[in-house]
């Protein structure tokens, strides 16, 4: 990592100078700056760094939520002298900042924070930071309002206060497919600025949220918290949100606070480079919007004629701040789309009106995941199947309403089952999730828990609202969801959320063979004992209308599974690069039979 060089008029240069060197001088001395590591680097090192990070060498507190007792509070990191002066320091270049460009800026960021300090004070104020740019304006925003806060409660502000300080609390969700240079710049300013960063693993965001929630409510009484976001208007997820905006009603209830909402991204860096602030080094590199390795690149708007790229504040038409990110193209759709089928004979006989439709479709658009077809059909296994074959081929996932339940007309769940080929059998899990919650308090038949529980052998539950919540089923691609309207409004809200932050869709190649999958058993077993790292799935096909009779896919494990399992607190998987899933895929292709393949 590195420290941006200011550019600024000679006479601010030589007043932050004289008024800052002499405090920090021995710090920065002490913490020298690092040299910049390439693209390629980066993917080559992506995977040592990861564990690094999950092997605990660095400062930052790592919390698994799939493992969390919630009844207890999360003890809060103290915060050093030195840190506090400097960020004291912080505050009073800021709020002293004569630069018309940023100035106004600054100061309604600061009393903006100042603002959720008096409401909900230094313990319940945290902030998200996950090293991007606008992260890092937040984090040294939140430090300085933090150092102000607690300096303004002193009878003599010209002292220092006595030790304990509470340390400013930052959260950062784990991505394992993140740049190296991130998690270097998270261990490095957790460290020197003395953060309480904690580091929340194997969760969804809104499982994540609600733990920390939890958290405060043992820790200050209080069950709500100020979560201090970098949103800026513009943002994909900005809409028309406030200064202040409560959380959505099927969220943890916390108040986002959006200091740096009308900041534009010349003035993100403006503030970054005026201040001398650390930030990732990437962004010397041409980098200007970083999301996950394998889809960020370098700005085509920063590019050279020499072929270099400039660093990001370089980048003249802010409009091209995200050109840099890229979806995964698959047939020319988004990387992510979905469908719904809308299974029930009393939708098609009049007698119940869909509204599910209209839920999922604004759940969907409110995170940015399009729905791109709809289908509305009766409780019939073989339409159930047909519909589903045929959606599936235009879109990623798909989402059932209807149809689930212990009563006769309840057959969806067989039905996919079916679709992939799949035997239905007890599961454990959840006859045991089942039992617990109708367990001596509800007289459910005991034939009925059975029905509920027999799903197919591929059936995951993701415990999306936490581990006392009903799971959500996904079978395969599919999230079969109940069809009472009050429940599936409340589930197709989570598997969108589901959708959108833990970035679910793979690179899968899939080969269709004409053999049974009994006939190379010991060719599929051999691939699979190879090739570790791959996600390998083996499915028979069950159609009298079609050649292929197995379906062999093959995607990359590069990320964690963040599907928070009861008891099991989303286990580690391997990670895998593009070349691994390649050479798995030429593995098998050597040792079928001649001709085992089916040519598309």
């Amino acid at each position: 990592m590195k420290m941006a060089s200011a550019v600024a008029p000679l006479p601010y240069i030589l007043f932050l100078f004289s008024t800052f060197y002499s405090q920090c001088s021995s710090f920065i001395h002490s913490h020298p700056r690092r040299s910049l590591i390439s693209h390629t680097a980066a993917c080559d090192s992506s995977i040592a760094s990861s564990t690094a990070i999950r092997g605990g060498a660095t400062n930052l507190n790592e919390i698994d939520v799939g493992t969390l007792d919630i009844s207890k509070a999360i003890p809060q990191k103290p915060w050093s002298q030195r840190a506090y002066l400097d960020s004291c320091d912080l505050y009073d270049r800021l709020i002293t900042c004569e630069d018309p460009h940023l100035s106004h800026l600054i100061v309604k960021a600061l009393e903006t924070l100042s603002h959720s300090y008096r409401l909900y004070g230094p313990n319940l104020t945290i902030s998200s930071y996950n090293g991007g740019k606008d992260a890092v304006v937040i984090m040294n925003l939140h430090r300085a309002a933090h150092a102000h806060y607690i300096r303004s409660g002193l009878s003599d502000p010209t002292s220092s206060p006595s030790p304990p300080l509470p340390s400013p609390r930052c959260v950062y969700f784990h991505n394992p497919s993140e740049f190296p240079e991130i998690l270097d710049l998270l261990s490095s300013t957790s460290s020197s600025l003395s953060l309480d960063l904690l580091m929340l693993k194997n969760c969804t965001f809104v499982v994540g949220l609600e733990a920390l929630t939890l958290a405060g409510a043992k820790n200050n009484g209080r069950n709500s918290m100020a979560f201090v976001l970098g949103t800026r208007v513009g943002d994909p997820n900005c809409k028309d949100q406030k200064a202040f905006e409560p959380s959505s009603d099927w969220m943890p209830p916390f108040m986002r606070v959006n200091p740096i909402l009308d900041w534009t991204y010349g003035s993100v860096w403006r503030f970054l480079r005026s201040f001398d602030l650390e930030y990732c080094s990437l962004y010397d590199e041409g980098y200007t919007s970083l999301g996950k390795i394998e889809e960020t690149f370098k700005c085509p708007g920063l590019k050279r004629s020499d072929g270099g790229y400039d660093p990001a504040w370089m980048l003249k038409d802010y409009g091209m701040e995200r050109a840099g990110r890229s979806s995964k193209v698959k047939e020319g759709k988004e990387e992510c789309s979905v469908g719904l089928v809308v299974i029930g004979d009393e939708i098609l006989s009049g007698l119940t009106s869909d509204t599910n439709t209209l839920s999922a479709a604004t759940s969907l658009k409110s995170v940015g995941v399009p729905l791109d077809k709809v289908v509305i059909i009766g409780d019939d296994e073989e339409e159930i199947i047909s519909n589903v074959r045929e959606t599936s081929k235009i879109v990623d996932y798909i989402i059932t309403s209807g149809g689930v339940g212990p009563t006769h007309d309840d057959i969806t769940i067989k039905a996919i089952g079916n679709y992939y080929g799949v035997s239905c059998e007890i599961n454990q899990e959840m006859l045991e999730f089942m039992k617990k919650k109708h367990g001596g308090t509800s007289p459910v038949d005991s034939k009925a828990l059975e029905k509920m529980s027999t799903l197919p052998s591929n059936s995951e539950l993701l415990y999306l609202s936490g581990p006392e919540e009903w799971p959500v089923l996904k079978i395969g691609t599919c999230f079969v969801l109940p069809g009472v309207p009050e429940f599936f409004s409340k589930k197709v809200k989570l598997v969108s959320v589901y959708l959108q932050f833990n970035d679910v869709v793979d690179d899968v190649v899939q080969i269709d063979l004409n053999v049974e999958e009994g006939e190379i058993l010991d060719i599929l077993n051999k691939v699979v004992s190879d090739n570790a790292s791959c996600k390998i799935g083996v499915y028979p096909i069950n159609d009298v209308e079609s050649n292929v009779k197995t379906k062999v896919t093959f995607a990359n494990a590069e990320r964690l599974d963040k599907k928070f399992r009861r008891g099991q607190g989303g286990r580690e998987r391997s990670v895998s690069s593009p070349d691994d899933v390649k050479n798995a895929v030429q593995q098998l292709i050597e040792a079928l039979p001649s001709g085992a393949v089916v040519e598309k």
